[in-house]
């Protein structure tokens, strides 16, 4: 772990490390609820790894990020962040292209962002949330494209408000936001189109 005061040194190959990432995110969206291991990262608190890869692999200067907090704001995690990406903040979550929270405890409620509109659903948020475990083949059951058999998927953000909040959201497809779940290395993505039962 590095000191908070220090900045992280980021992709040790920008180019070719944040495909990898592009390209195992993709992995992860187009089977919901499969878990994908990311390169390890050096980190900062309270940022893990895979969160830190996601976003430098997806932030730059014209994705607008919302962060819960000033304290995230203010740490050298999204400084280093900051640094690397040039991403601006906005106060706003309706205006964030992505959302990052370092915390279950720090998510609002998903209508507060962007579902996106008719003409451009692409223009929404995606939420990534970091989660104290993150583990398959038990927890909520996953259905929806690009789920041939039922894959379950637990995280500790799976309670019976998020899972009614998540299936309302499923609802407003072609809308809807996404949700990239992170947990140490690890990555799996919730995207709009599927429904927690």
């Amino acid at each position: 772990m590095s000191n908070a005061a220090e900045l992280i040194s980021g992709f040790a190959d920008p180019v070719r490390d944040s495909q990898q990432v592009f390209r195992q995110l993709l992995d992860a969206m187009s089977r919901p609820g499969t878990i994908v291991t990311l390169e390890p990262l050096e980190v900062l608190e309270p940022l893990c790894s895979a969160t830190q890869a996601l976003a430098l692999a997806l932030f730059d200067y014209e994705t607008p990020v919302w962060l819960p907090s000033d304290l995230l704001a203010q740490s050298g995690a999204w400084q280093s962040i900051k640094f690397h990406t040039g991403c601006p903040v906005t106060a706003d979550p309706t205006q964030a292209v992505f959302a990052l929270l370092p915390g279950v405890a720090e998510l609002p409620s998903l209508e507060c962002f962007s579902i996106g509109n008719e003409e451009y659903p692409d223009r929404s948020t995606t939420v990534i949330v970091q989660v104290d475990s993150l583990t398959s083949g038990s927890g909520v059951t996953l259905n929806g494209p690009g789920i041939k058999d039922p894959v379950m998927l637990d995280a500790t953000l799976f309670n019976a408000e998020f899972i009614e909040q998540w299936n309302r959201n499923h609802a407003l497809f072609p809308l809807g936001v996404d949700l990239l779940l992170t947990c140490g290395d690890q990555l799996a993505a919730l995207p709009r189109t599927v429904k927690l039962a």
